[in-house]
């Protein structure tokens, strides 16, 4: 790859334009169009791998399209006693 410096250029770099109002205003409108459009939630990557322990309590991953989050699988049985202190 080629780099160029001011010294091979002769000392003169040629200022960039500014983009006009009109542009600015017509890249603003887009955004705002776009935005309002999509009004779903950005899709989030699911944390129920099998690694992670979580799990989707009822079978079907959801995440993607604003379903439940994942979690922990219930544990089986009564909790278990601490046992007190002496």
């Amino acid at each position: 790859m080629f780099t160029m410096t001011e010294l091979e250029l002769g000392g003169f770099v040629a200022p960039g334009r500014e983009p006009s109002a009109d542009l600015t205003l017509r890249l603003a409108q887009r955004v705002t169009e776009r935005l309002a459009r999509t009004s779903e939630p950005d899709p989030v990557p699911c944390a129920a791998r099998p690694y992670t322990g979580f799990v989707h309590r009822d079978g079907a991953c959801r995440c993607f399209f604003g379903g439940p989050a994942p979690e922990f699988p219930p544990v089986a049985g009564p909790p278990a006693r601490l046992p007190f202190a002496s």
